[in-house]
């Protein structure tokens, strides 16, 4: 149920928005991991890893991706950096993915998937969520479609 706060959304769950309207900060991180295969001898990065971060009143966004090499040959994968201000549709369409997420209510523990976390930073605390699919380890606040977070930064515009 979509809110006036900026459209941020209530998931009712976890008795309040992920992405609540005092929020300052918000990321996603890939730690990597799963089945994938192994990177190219001299890569400096996990398949896959990436760490995405919003800073809201200022729509800074910056990114640490784990790159592959070019399709031809297999170089090393290496990290790659980067910053920008978000557009407001930008950040209207992660706000709008972060409202896909909601706090898991069962338990599942699966063992090949990327290590994915959300983290939500307002002024009086900063909250992580645990993708559901491993939500047997109960280490945490866990939640579902993570995915959707991740799949809003990859589609934005790298410079």
């Amino acid at each position: 149920m979509a809110s006036s706060d900026g459209g941020r959304v209530d998931t009712g769950s976890s008795g309040g928005p992920l992405l609540p309207a005092n929020a300052t900060k918000f990321a996603a991180e890939n730690k990597g991991g799963g089945f994938v295969a192994q990177p190219p001898a001299g890569s400096t990065c996990p398949v896959g890893a990436a760490l995405y971060t919003v800073t809201i009143v200022t729509k800074a966004f910056t990114y640490h991706e784990c790159v592959t090499g070019t399709m031809d040959r297999l170089e090393p994968f290496k990290w790659k950096d980067g910053q920008r201000t978000l557009t407001d549709p930008e950040l209207a369409s992660l706000t709008a993915a972060f409202g896909k997420v909601t706090v898991a209510t069962r338990v599942i523990c699966g063992a090949d998937k990327p290590v994915l976390t959300l983290t939500v930073t307002t002024p009086a605390a900063e909250t992580e969520y645990l993708d559901s699919f491993y939500s047997c380890q109960k280490k945490g606040i866990y939640v579902d479609n993570i995915d959707a977070v991740f799949a809003a930064f990859r589609l934005l515009p790298r410079p």
